[in-house]
């Protein structure tokens, strides 16, 4: 059997020939192409959140080429799933840059609450309301961006949250809006009823 073994796509000398930082920088590469391909697996799944928050921390440590790539595929996984385009081009030239893509993917995938709270403030619409709510594909498109757009100003932190939330077709954010809300519907119940 031959000694050579691959890692994360990089060929490996035999054993007795790997000095220690070859060694450490080939693992790295390896945990580090793992958690990379985790997240990206994942973004369309149920355990997103989860997986999101095990690997963030370990993410933003990769080499500044390794960030841009990871973020790269995010940006594919964003358009073909949520049929939304970056305009424009997204660079991913300091860790800001990345933090801020990061804080946008949070937001359209699980730590979106409080807007939905306050878009539902905005439509007041009760309690009950909300229990019985199925979607928001009864109000009007022109409705629903009006609420959006009273409350968008609360976004203007995050410059792809604000683009997002403002320019994205109105026919998949509202998309977007119901599976979200179906989604955390129970959570938002909640925290309405402790506020109450």
């Amino acid at each position: 059997m031959d000694n050579n073994k691959y890692i994360a796509g990089h060929s490996m000398k035999p054993s007795s020939d790997i000095d220690d930082d070859y060694y450490e920088t080939q693992m790295e590469d390896a945990e580090n192409n793992y958690d990379a391909n985790d997240l990206i697996d994942s973004f369309d799944n149920d355990n997103f959140e989860t997986i999101f928050k095990l690997n963030y921390n370990d993410i933003l440590t990769f080499k500044p080429e390794d960030i841009q790539v990871v973020c790269s595929m995010m940006i594919a996984k964003i358009d073909s799933s949520l049929n939304y385009q970056f305009t424009p081009k997204l660079v991913f030239d300091n860790i800001e840059a990345v933090i801020e893509f990061f804080d946008f993917i949070r937001f359209i995938k699980f730590n979106n609450i409080s807007f939905l709270q306050k878009l539902l403030g905005e439509m007041d619409i009760s309690i009950d309301g909300i229990v019985k709510y199925k979607s928001f594909d009864h109000i009007s498109n022109s409705k629903i961006i009006n609420y959006v757009d009273n409350i968008s100003d609360h976004y203007k932190y995050n410059r792809l949250i604000f683009d997002f939330i403002t320019t994205h077709n109105r026919e998949d954010l509202i998309k977007w809006l119901n599976s979200q809300f179906m989604k955390n519907k129970s959570e938002i119940l909640l925290d309405i009823i402790q506020i109450d």
